[in-house]
């Protein structure tokens, strides 16, 4: 009776919709430090099922959540979920949602994964598996992530995807990567068993606060692979041979410096837009580098490089195909029409050959030149007590290091040498907690959030 009962809801699902897919393993996440959303997941579905192939369970809203809707998977409950998730409800609030209305009346073939941050930050996780779902199917949830799958080998895969996740350190794009690993054996999802693989198709996407809606920092994908040919591992191929976004620039000396708010329709030319300025642009083919609370209104052109540096503002209008590079805590206010998007770890500006009567003195390009480009990483985050700080060169000036708790007070201090570029930070009392690690070079400094756990 259970075996007729399953078959007969999945029959269903196929004559309703010509979107149904059974999607297996999978991991929602995110980083309560970075503010970072990721999702990761495979299955023997693939682009010849359905474009994007097992990508179709997968929805992240930036700076907020990531949802994934898989089993019995119908478009109108991720629809339904991300509209949930807009309105302010928590995971467990959306999945009692569609559960309640589920559009065939069929929740118990269904299976969800949800992840989000609360208004003050903290992560909220919630996960359903349905009694009809394919087995085995189980799912797991963690203070910050939910895997799931069902048609699985067993629960081995998610135990140990979950292990994977909970003991590589580094980025969440390296522990959702590391996740997805855990299940790369023949028949992790079990249709694939007979092509001696865990799947057919593979994809991991990871979205920083400031991506625009639909824009994630990292999207790999695998949407099918050849008989045989390992999606995991063609995924990892693609993992690894990702950098951040280079997003270093050089101002030329025939760049035209804008320092008041101008309109202007041209094509094939490079614009340095000033601090406090506005650059209303027409035309095609140029290049535009915006300084601190600059502003870019864009209308009617193609193809346009765009820089949104710091505190500046870009409002792509009906500018086309813009390629836009872009910083955390810079503004974009409308992207566009079919725009390409970077989000950048620093935007560096060269002013080596910049013109003389540019936006900044010498001095001035010199100093902000160095230490941009300085550069520093801080890991493992979170620690247990001791990170390690490397700088991405050797400093050539007298420096410190500076550690403060959430209440202002310098919990450790350690002095920046000329010469060095690694340095090891361990505080004497380890308590639990948020942190903030200050690097400070004669009068300029950049701060670190970093996590004691």
């Amino acid at each position: 009776m259970r075996i007729f009962t399953q078959f007969f809801a999945v029959l269903l699902c196929l004559i309703a919709t010509s979107t149904y897919s059974q999607d297996t393993f999978s991991i929602v996440a995110l980083d309560s430090i970075t503010g970072e959303v990721g999702s990761a997941g495979a299955s023997c579905i693939d682009a010849n099922n359905v474009v994007g192939g097992v990508r179709v369970i997968s929805d992240i809203i930036s700076g907020r959540g990531a949802i994934h809707t898989q089993a019995s998977y119908h478009p109108s409950n991720k629809t339904n979920a991300r509209n949930r998730m807009l309105a302010g409800d928590s995971p467990s609030e959306i999945i009692n949602w569609l559960i309640a209305n589920d559009i065939f009346g069929t929740p118990d073939v269904r299976q969800y994964g949800i992840v989000d941050f609360d208004p003050a930050g903290h992560p909220r996780v919630a996960a359903y598996t349905g009694v009809n779902c394919m087995d085995y199917k189980s799912h797991i949830i963690g203070p910050n992530y939910a895997i799931q799958g069902n048609i699985l080998l067993g629960q081995e895969i998610l135990d140990s995807m979950e292990n994977r996740f909970l003991n590589t350190s580094g980025t969440l794009a390296d522990k959702l990567m590391a996740a997805l690993q855990g299940a790369n054996v023949p028949g992790a999802d079990t249709r694939c068993l007979s092509e001696g693989v865990s799947s057919l198709s593979a994809f991991l996407r990871v979205s920083r606060p400031s991506d625009p809606v639909g824009f994630n920092y990292v999207d790999l994908l695998v949407d099918k692979t050849p008989f045989g040919v390992e999606p995991i591992d063609s995924l990892q191929t693609l993992f690894d041979a990702w950098t951040p976004p280079q997003c270093d620039a050089t101002i030329p000396n025939d760049a035209v410096v804008i320092d008041s708010v101008k309109t202007v329709n041209s094509s094939n030319q490079s614009y340095w837009v000033c601090e406090g300025d506005t650059l209303n642009l027409t035309g095609n083919n140029n290049t535009v580098f915006l300084e601190s609370k600059a502003v870019l209104v864009g209308n009617m052109g193609n193809n346009n490089r765009i820089y949104v540096k710091d505190s500046a503002a870009f409002d792509g209008g009906s500018l086309l195909l813009p390629e836009v590079y872009f910083l955390s805590g810079s503004k974009l206010i409308n992207s566009g029409l079919a725009p390409t998007y970077y989000s950048c770890d620093s935007i560096v500006y060269d002013y080596t050959v910049a013109p003389e009567n540019g936006c900044l003195d010498n001095t001035n390009r010199l100093e902000e030149n160095q230490f941009q480009r300085l550069g520093w990483k801080v890991f493992p985050n979170p620690a247990e007590g001791i990170i390690q700080l490397q700088l991405n060169q050797v400093v050539t000036e007298n420096g410190e290091i500076s550690v403060f708790d959430l209440t202002g007070k310098k919990v450790f201090v350690q002095k920046i040498e000329p010469g060095m570029k690694n340095y090891r930070i361990e505080l004497n009392q380890k308590i639990s907690g948020f942190y903030f690690l200050q690097i400070k070079i004669d009068d300029r400094a950049g701060v670190e959030k970093w996590m004691i756990r």
